[in-house]
């Protein structure tokens, strides 16, 4: 039952809110919460929901739009990353927006941390490695979006 619950709260949640109220509500502080907040999104509802309910509220282009970078690279990383775990029909409607990525990657937080802490760059290295491809495209380093609390 709690699950079911989950998924409503979630499907509410993007279908009651605007673009930008669903951006402000899901980036509570930083890119990091972002993150965690979409990928508890999609634990909740499910690939194939979590991927309606975001391409139908085109959230992607309204960040791209609004120079919200981070939150529309990630989104676009994750569809594609989606679309093609579950055999999906690719979108082409950001082909516009896929031709640009960060010129720096885009580590988590605790990656630099470790980095700072013992002054290399071995976790960045290790990181890498184990990085979602349609994430990097971007320059985005991500690894799991399934494992949430």
């Amino acid at each position: 039952m709690d699950n079911y619950k989950d998924y409503i709260y979630s499907m509410n949640i993007i279908e009651s809110m605007n673009c930008k109220e669903f951006i402000n509500y899901m980036d509570s502080e930083n890119f990091e919460n972002f993150k965690s907040n979409i990928c508890h999104v999609l634990k909740n509802m499910g690939d194939l929901p979590f991927l309606i309910a975001i391409l139908k509220k085109d959230v992607i282009r309204f960040c791209y739009q609004n120079n919200i970078l981070l939150e529309c690279y990630y989104l676009l990383g994750m569809i594609d990353y989606l679309c093609r775990l579950n055999d999906f029909p690719f979108d082409g409607s950001y082909d516009d927006i896929r031709q640009y990525k960060f010129k720096e990657p885009v580590f988590p937080e605790g990656v630099d941390y470790l980095c700072y802490i013992y002054k290399n760059n071995i976790a960045r290295d290790e990181y890498l490695k184990k990085a979602i491809p349609e994430f990097l495209m971007y320059n985005i380093v991500e690894s799991d979006i399934r494992n949430v609390a």
